[in-house]
């Protein structure tokens, strides 16, 4: 009877054991919580992984909306993070995907500071950035688990939605926003691109009046332009007494 009562004692033990280690889902925080910010400014939410304890395997997408988000940086990364478990392919689409396995084990502790992630806000709207796509945890003991989130929501401008000269434009359309600057100081111009997609190539020229205009840069390229050979160029030699520049792109 003794023995009987050891080893049932030892097995109730260990399933409290178990329960306790394992009790509390894990999630994924975004510390952020909520953010406001107006079109062209960057935003940085700190991701944070909770009661992750010693996961074989743990796989997840962080997915936005990319046309009012446009992915900046990812920094900070935690030194127990490797580059290859943060795949940043596709943030043109609107996704990082994060993907970990067990060799070696990392123990991530209750509460772990993974990295940051910043976005350029360009456009109105009322987003969110959360786990999406294929969502995997497994625990050490080979077990699965529902792994959880706390999402990030980022209000741009009044949220309403796309507000910008394109709206409403119909066909394929290059619009460009309004400035007004002093002489002497510089200003950004935003260009705008309206059902310019599906496409297989365009171009286009910039006119402006060089008399009036100097230095011109191009700053900001949308993400989707990931080519070198897809960013814009400068081209000011339009030939004698034409005072003009022109920026192309092919």
């Amino acid at each position: 009877m003794k023995t009987f009562l050891h080893l049932a004692c030892v097995l109730l033990c260990a399933v409290i054991f178990a329960g306790n280690a394992y009790g509390q889902s894990p999630n994924v925080k975004f510390e952020a919580g909520s953010t406001t910010g107006s079109i062209g400014d960057v935003v940085t939410s700190q991701v944070t992984f909770e009661n992750f304890a010693s996961p074989l395997s743990v796989q997840f997408n962080i997915e936005w909306d990319p046309t009012v988000l446009q992915y900046d940086r990812i920094s900070g990364v935690n030194a127990q993070i490797t580059s290859s478990e943060i795949d940043s392919s596709f943030v043109s689409s609107g996704r990082i995907t994060f993907i970990y396995s067990s060799n070696p084990v990392i123990t991530f502790g209750s509460v772990f500071d993974a990295f940051d992630l910043s976005f350029e806000l360009i456009d109105d709207g009322a987003v969110s950035v959360d786990l999406g796509g294929t969502i995997e945890f497994i625990g050490a003991d080979g077990m699965p688990r529902t792994l959880g989130s706390d999402p990030w929501s980022v209000t741009v401008g009044n949220g309403g939605g796309t507000s910008t000269p394109c709206t409403g434009a119909t066909g394929q359309t290059v619009v460009f926003g309004d400035a007004t600057v002093m002489s002497g100081n510089s200003e950004c111009v935003t260009v705008y691109g309206a059902n310019l997609n599906p496409f297989s190539s365009f171009s286009l020229g910039l006119d402006y009046d060089g008399a009036l205009l100097g230095n011109v840069a191009i700053r900001n390229v949308n993400a989707l332009f990931t080519d070198p050979a897809d960013l814009l160029t400068i081209d000011s030699t339009m030939g004698p007494g034409v005072s003009r520049g022109l920026a192309s792109t092919t």
